[in-house]
């Protein structure tokens, strides 16, 4: 089959062992990954499931936990900020338990929304908080929109991204973190890569698979965010991943799009 993202011809891929009939493509091209056929909705709900159990037990399985911390949250949104004109009308789509919204306040931000379709309302003070991104009203466009380790998750990104760019203002960004097919973790692991055995991925990027993703769905101008997110690591492994960020070969890819 051919790469759902660039079109290029692609090669077979390891299936992720919790799902074992699910085999995946990986694109000899842009190095994308996706699911041969997209899973049944019956069936992610069963892996999520899966997932959130094995998150509550353990950290070194084949499901990532998705916690995104005050710290690693304050170091996305100081560099998304290098690109609002305004500091204000922020939406957090895929917001989980609110983590990241609450560091838009945290850090000054006016009017924040957020839209989290399977996680309860956290009632968060002052945050507009949606089911859907069908139901933010239609008058309300953003400046920044935030999908971190979102996007990875969608059985269709090119309709949801089509949604989130009618969301715009006429200057604003879209700003996506997404595992890294091109980072050293994927090369040096190949297919025993966490990111790959993890069921709930539905499809991962390189930088130029997302680009070609992201212009499918109408978005024209496109930049690979440079600087580092501060993670818990002892000394020298931060350094290290603060090289690999600088190099654009660590495990996250970084985008801004409009």
């Amino acid at each position: 089959m051919l790469c759902r993202f660039c079109s290029c011809s692609t090669d077979n891929y390891k299936a992720p062992p919790d799902a074992p009939n699910w085999p995946r493509w990986r694109c000899k091209e842009c190095s994308s990954i996706g699911y041969r056929s997209i899973p049944k909705e019956s069936e992610l709900s069963e892996i999520y499931q899966k997932a959130w159990n094995d998150s509550k037990t353990s950290r070194k399985g084949n499901f990532a936990s998705g916690s995104t911390d005050d710290k690693i949250s304050d170091s996305l949104i100081k560099l998304a900020l290098k690109y609002a004109i305004e500091k204000s009308n922020f939406l957090d789509y895929g917001a989980g338990k609110g983590n990241l919204t609450k560091r838009f306040i945290h850090n000054g931000i006016k009017n924040v929304s957020a839209v989290e379709p399977f996680g309860p309302n956290p009632n968060l003070q002052n945050i507009n908080w949606y089911k859907s991104i069908d139901l933010v009203p239609d008058e309300q466009n953003f400046n920044l929109i935030f999908m971190i380790e979102v996007i990875e998750h969608l059985t269709d990104p090119v309709e949801q991204l089509k949604k989130i760019l009618n969301k715009l203002n006429h200057d604003g960004w879209l700003f996506i973190t997404t595992p890294n097919t091109r980072g050293i973790n994927a090369i040096l692991n190949g297919e025993k890569w966490k990111e790959s055995n993890n069921p709930t991925h539905i499809n991962l990027f390189s930088y130029s698979g997302l680009s070609a993703l992201l212009r499918k769905s109408g978005f024209k101008e496109i930049i690979r965010v440079r600087g580092t997110v501060n993670y818990k690591n002892s000394f020298l492994s931060s350094k290290f991943l603060s090289l690999t960020q600088l190099l654009q070969i660590d495990g996250g890819l970084r985008v801004l799009a409009r």
